[in-house]
């Protein structure tokens, strides 16, 4: 059995574990580390399994406030100007009674506008929006005697009077109110010691 130089036994176990790597085999010269030459790398293995997902770390420090660009900013701005047409339009449609109204927030008593189901015109009229959980269309009201109620009943048909203050709506008009839908009455006195009292008919 020949005996090699411990150099020439070193080559020899290099050359045997780049083969195993998958590379054709190439030959190695005899010699030492700075004469050999290395083969060609091989292929890479398999990816190994995924390892378990780590904790979920601090929470980092709060960003700087973004700013909205010129294409959000406009159209925020037209956002705002539909909604802004939008209340002006509610506002000024008539409702169809005064609890319509408290419905849609007009829930401040005083002189409204609703639709008169008489023509279809528009027709002003005083709601008192607080009494009795509001939603009231007072057809008559008469407090210190500053309208004449002794009329014919050709005056009564119409409304007369001031809505601020003593009127009467007139026959033909809560004809036409009561008749479009279902009405609930209610009758408040109050004599000079100021005591008041009402009654409600269904």
């Amino acid at each position: 059995m020949a005996i090699l130089p411990f150099a020439a036994v070193f080559a020899l176990v290099v050359a045997v574990e780049i083969q195993g790597q998958g590379s054709s085999p190439e030959t190695v010269p005899y010699g030492n580390d700075d004469t050999a030459q290395k083969g060609e790398q091989g292929f890479p293995g398999k990816r190994g399994p995924s390892g378990e997902q780590g904790l979920q770390g601090p929470v980092g420090p709060k960003g700087d406030v973004g700013q909205c660009d010129p294409t959000c900013r406009t159209e925020y701005n037209e956002l705002i100007e539909r909604v802004q047409k939008l209340e002006r339009i509610v506002s000024k449609t008539p409702a169809a009674n005064c609890k319509e109204g408290l419905s849609w927030g007009r829930n401040i008593s005083g002189i409204h506008s609703i639709v008169n189901p008489r023509n279809g015109q528009i027709m002003e009229v005083y709601c008192d929006q607080t009494t009795d959980n509001g939603g009231w269309l007072v057809f008559q009201r008469r407090t210190d005697g500053s309208e004449n109620f002794y009329r014919t009943w050709a005056e009564y048909q119409e409304k007369f009077g001031n809505l601020s203050n003593e009127f009467w709506l007139g026959l033909e008009n809560l004809h036409a109110l009561t008749s479009s839908g279902s009405y609930e009455l209610r009758v408040e006195l109050e004599d000079c010691e100021n005591d008041r009292r009402y009654a409600k008919y269904r």
